[in-house]
């Protein structure tokens, strides 16, 4: 009887945790990949136009540019990390 209620507890930490890397996978992919990524094409040429008398605003463009991208390798980096760990589920 234990070796079933083992067996049966692993079997659901497995699936459990390939139900959690798919979240993740589904994450990384539509918030990363579309929204922080669609927002950099956005603020680039912004902060590329902005007029001298715009500095201050070109600024606080770049600094949003790069804590995106900060953002975007952060979330690329927790992916590869759970590559490889072997957590990584591919269904």
């Amino acid at each position: 009887m234990r070796y079933l209620h083992q067996q049966l507890l692993e079997s659901l930490e497995q699936h459990l945790i390939k139900e959690r890397t798919r979240i993740a996978r589904e994450l990384h992919d539509s918030l990363a990949a579309r929204i922080f990524q669609g927002m950099m094409f956005r603020l680039k040429p912004s902060a590329a136009s902005a007029s001298p008398r715009q500095r201050g605003l070109a600024h606080h463009l770049d600094v949003a540019i790069q804590r995106g991208l900060a953002a975007i390798n952060e979330g690329r980096q927790t992916v590869s990390e759970l590559r490889a760990s072997g957590l990584w589920a591919e269904t």
